[in-house]
């Protein structure tokens, strides 16, 4: 276990999990508001059955809760939680990397470094300035998304000659031959320097040397900037994409 995913220990009635069948999912605050619920279910073979989900509406309102958002949920799996009232209230695009027929399409720049175990709360100081109000995560948001995966690295772009102040940072992972640009963020007054092209080279060459076959990612369907850096380095859009959903509780 890593000194990042350790982190998600820290608070044990921070993050929780529900279970119910074979069926879990993780719970903890939304960062932004405590009062709501964020779900992530962990099994991701398929969507949880209504019967599962109302199970957990039930436990997030024991718990206090007032409201509950998702993780990010395809497309194709949608009805159960339509057929319990849940409204869309982000819509991502997801785009695939075929790993084994383009080339490099970008230039890995100078100066990343990893990053380091103390400088969760610099990173997550950065990611709230590169996402919407509401979206941005936090330290605990951070490992989770590095501890999504059975292998990660975080990379980062130092801000100055000393690398103390990173502008930039992106969470690789990969899980046998599948590798996952699972967060990229950039500083916006550091958005025209090359940093985020600088990350997303140095992602997909550290896929390639585990000889991953695939790498995918997702951004918000506006992010203009994102999806032109991402298609230049030779992604492409999948048919159907992701949604975050959201539904008010004390009615499951």
């Amino acid at each position: 276990m890593s000194s990042l995913t350790r982190h998600l220990q820290s608070g044990p009635d921070l993050v929780r999990v529900l279970q119910h069948g074979d069926h879990q999912a993780r719970v903890r605050p939304w960062p932004s508001d405590p009062t709501v619920a964020q779900l992530l279910t962990i099994d991701q073979r398929g969507a949880p059955h209504v019967a599962v989900l109302r199970s957990w509406l039930r436990d997030l309102e024991a718990l206090g809760y007032r409201g509950v958002r998702t993780g990010a949920v395809s497309t194709l799996r949608l009805a159960p939680y339509e057929a319990l009232g849940f409204r869309e209230v982000q819509r991502l695009t997801l785009l695939h990397a075929d790993l084994t027929k383009h080339s490099e399409r970008l230039v890995i720049g100078a100066g990343l470094r990893r990053t380091r175990p103390d400088e969760l709360g610099v990173l997550s100081a950065l990611d709230h300035r590169a996402f919407p109000p509401g979206w941005g995560l936090d330290e605990v948001g951070i490992a989770e998304a590095a501890g999504a995966t059975p292998r990660h690295r975080i990379r980062v772009a130092p801000h100055d000659e000393r690398g103390e102040i990173p502008l930039g940072y992106s969470i690789t992972g990969r899980a046998g031959r599948l590798a996952f640009l699972q967060r990229l963020a950039v500083d916006p007054e550091a958005q025209t320097r090359g940093i985020g092209g600088a990350l997303v080279a140095d992602s997909l060459r550290w896929a390639r040397r585990w000889r991953c076959h695939s790498m995918a990612v997702n951004t918000q369907d506006d992010n203009e900037r994102a999806l032109s850096l991402y298609k230049r380095a030779g992604f492409v859009a999948k048919t159907h994409g992701l949604v975050v959903l959201e539904r008010a509780l004390g009615s499951s």
